[in-house]
């Protein structure tokens, strides 16, 4: 639960989220010196892992009075941690992006925080795959690191929604570039016609998240990507149809 990347004392901040308040009972320091204060009892609720750690009383050295529990993460891994399970009013639900969601991924493996992974799932689906006739959309490496989580956190549902929205863009490369492009009605120049159009496939998941997925589902996600480059009827709907992990 302790990490060698710690910084002195003296350098220690509050975050600004989360200054030091009377009812605070608990002070989570992050492994690059910010802290957070906060109530056991949120994160106990949220995560049978801390619930271990703060029922058994095994916090570390007290901070302005109060316990304080040492984590490995950095702050910004922690930050929107703690603002989904402090708060239940749906605010948070709109201040949290992408980024936010990536970083949040292994906390909810790590500290097994299984009501939480499925929140964040249903609310990035809403937010990043808008409905038509939305001309909002994320890009297709958003929705692909989406899709990884899905499959992460053992969602099929959620994934296979995310593979459904999938249909309509196209991948541009030129050399080591890479552009995506959702319904292009542009022709991109080329004087060698080295340009290669291509669908969506597992080689544009972030490798990052691509490392987490089952051997399973990325040969399931393999396979379906194929087939929808080479299959003039075969379309991502009917990839997230046979879609499995």
């Amino acid at each position: 639960m302790s990490s060698t990347e710690t910084t002195s004392p003296t350098s220690d901040r509050y975050s600004s989220l989360f200054p030091i308040y009377d009812e605070a009972d608990l002070v989570v320091r992050s492994c690059d010196g910010i802290l957070f204060a906060t109530r056991k009892v949120f994160l106990r609720a949220a995560s049978s892992v801390l619930d271990d750690v703060l029922s058994m009383g095994r916090e570390g050295e007290k901070r302005d009075g109060r316990a304080m529990l040492q984590l490995s993460e950095k702050g910004e891994e922690i930050e929107p941690f703690l603002r989904i399970v402090q708060r239940d009013d749906g605010e948070n639900k709109f201040t949290l992006d992408l980024k936010n969601l990536v970083q949040l991924s292994p906390l909810v493996e790590k500290y097994e925080i299984t009501v939480l992974s499925s929140y964040l799932l249903a609310w990035s689906i809403e937010k990043l795959l808008p409905k038509p006739p939305s001309t909002t959309r994320a890009s297709p490496s958003d929705v692909l690191s989406l899709l990884a989580l899905a499959i992460i956190h053992d969602k099929l549902d959620a994934a296979k929604t995310i593979i459904e929205s999938l249909e309509g863009w196209y991948v541009y490369e030129y050399d080591s570039d890479r552009t995506f492009y959702y319904n292009p009605t542009v022709t991109v120049p080329s004087s060698d016609g080295s340009v290669r159009r291509r669908r969506l496939g597992i080689e544009d998941f972030p490798d990052e998240l691509l490392e987490r997925m089952s051997a399973r589902a990325i040969k399931s996600f393999g396979r379906a990507s194929r087939k929808v480059a080479d299959e003039k009827d075969y379309t991502w709907a009917s990839a997230a149809r046979d879609f499995k992990f």
